[in-house]
């Protein structure tokens, strides 16, 4: 994007100074102008998309092929630090990748950073309500948080929109029989 804006303003310092000497030209020099820098545009424009390749990113939650690379660079990625550099990246491409929200969301939970992980998750979610993945690794989230009131709230969004299958039975058993008298505002009371 920056190099269009940068080749624009050439072009355009050519065509102001050009202006004059084709003046006296002619209007047969100012249409070979024209093409040229009509050449030099379609040169240096990106490529466009193929319907194909535009429905496959759509499918992959994004539109931005810019914003898919930088995420399969996270995906392969050894360390956290690049991992999450590399979706930061994606996400700077394209706010709306639910994708790599999630993925971002997950490299911070197993970091331990649980807030930025329910961030991170609660943004897949709002990007994507039935994105069921992201509502499972927020539900785990919550559970190493020891937010079990969280997770009660969480399952009955999910069941409003339709993905109650996306947290596992089995946690949900797990937080309905903690009692009630271990939760405090979400938190488990320290006695």
């Amino acid at each position: 994007m920056v190099f269009i804006v940068c080749l624009t303003v050439v072009v355009a310092g050519f065509i102001v100074s050009s202006y004059f000497i084709l003046d006296s030209v002619g209007a047969g020099a100012w249409e070979q102008l024209k093409l040229t820098i009509s050449g030099i545009y379609e040169h240096y424009r990106p490529p466009r998309l193929s319907p194909e390749q535009e429905n496959w990113l759509r499918e992959c939650g994004t539109r931005s092929m810019v914003a898919y690379e930088a995420y399969t660079r996270g995906k392969m990625a050894d360390a956290p630090e690049q991992q999450i550099a590399c979706y930061s990246e994606a996400l700077s491409q394209d706010p709306l990748y639910a994708w790599a929200y999630r993925a971002r969301a997950l490299v911070y939970q197993r970091q331990g950073e649980y807030d930025r992980a329910i961030a991170d998750y609660t943004k897949a979610i709002e990007i994507d309500p039935r994105f069921s993945l992201a509502y499972n690794g927020l539900a785990l989230t919550l559970w190493e948080k020891h937010d079990f009131t969280g997770i009660r709230n969480l399952t009955r969004f999910a069941g409003l929109n339709g993905v109650q299958d996306a947290i596992p039975d089995r946690l949900i058993d797990l937080v309905q029989r903690v009692p009630v008298s271990w939760i405090d505002g979400g938190q488990v009371a320290h006695a």
